[in-house]
């Protein structure tokens, strides 16, 4: 599997969004200096790319995702002028890079997390959706870790009300304390304590780089009661919603323990 290394310590930034554009052409060519270039096909054809990384040749099909990065060179043969939806990302370089996979095939999930950034008009929620795929394609850079990639790709989708690990289990095939050995030999923390700290980055996110009323974010994450968002809030991040939107804290997410 080809792949490429990029920094997903922090969300991205969209820079161009384009829902269900057409080609211009037949035949294509790109060069894009300084940001990531992440497709989805509702057609056929082929693509011929030469990064900076390497020279990557993949055959197109509807639902195929690309990701490309900046500097690359890249030439798409379509019949007549199809849709795709597509979108230029700036990545942080603040991280050691970690493997993302470069084409995508038959991952439903991650084709529609494009789709819904490119009609998504608040920045802070097409970050938020864009780095959900983003965590997808690095987790098809790892084959060898498949329960636990598909694991977090599971619980990525209902973060907000992450089923709980039994049944988490069942669906993926494994007994709950396999999947719980699984996570604390990858990630150093069970299912549970994961979930929450993705949640909690994801209240940092929202909170810091969108102007949602505070009542919305914590709808959006799940939280029905404006007490529970701010004890959470307190315990993960170290601060109140209202202080974490000004700047104030650490920037760190905590155990909670």
């Amino acid at each position: 599997m080809m792949t490429w290394q990029a920094d997903l310590a922090a969300s991205p930034r969209v820079v161009h969004a384009w829902p269900a554009t057409r080609w211009t052409a037949p035949m294509t060519t790109h060069h894009l200096e300084g940001l990531w270039q992440l497709h989805v096909y509702d057609h056929g054809g082929t693509l011929t790319a030469e990064a900076p990384a390497g020279r990557l040749v993949a055959t197109l099909a509807p639902g195929t995702v690309t990701l490309l990065p900046p500097g690359t060179r890249s030439r798409y043969q379509v019949p007549g002028r199809p849709r795709f939806s597509c979108l230029h990302l700036a990545l942080p370089v603040s991280a050691p890079p970690r493997a993302v996979a470069a084409v995508a095939v038959d991952d439903p999930l991650v084709a529609d997390l494009i789709r819904l950034t490119a009609r998504q008009a608040d920045a802070a929620g097409a970050a938020a959706l864009a780095w959900a795929a983003l965590w997808r394609l690095a987790s098809a850079a790892k084959p060898g870790e498949g329960l636990v990639a598909q694991a977090c790709a599971l619980l990525e989708e209902r973060l907000e009300d992450p089923p709980e690990v039994p049944r988490l289990a069942r669906r993926l095939g494994c007994s709950a304390a396999h999947l719980r050995r699984l996570f604390q030999r990858e990630f150093g923390v069970g299912v549970v304590p994961w979930c929450q700290r993705r949640r909690a980055e994801r209240a940092q996110h929202l909170l810091r780089h969108s102007d949602r009323p505070l009542g919305e974010v914590a709808m959006t994450l799940g939280f029905h009661d404006a007490s529970h968002f701010t004890k959470f809030v307190r315990r993960y991040l170290g601060s109140s919603p209202r202080q974490v939107r000004a700047g104030s804290g650490d920037g760190q997410t905590h155990g909670g323990g």
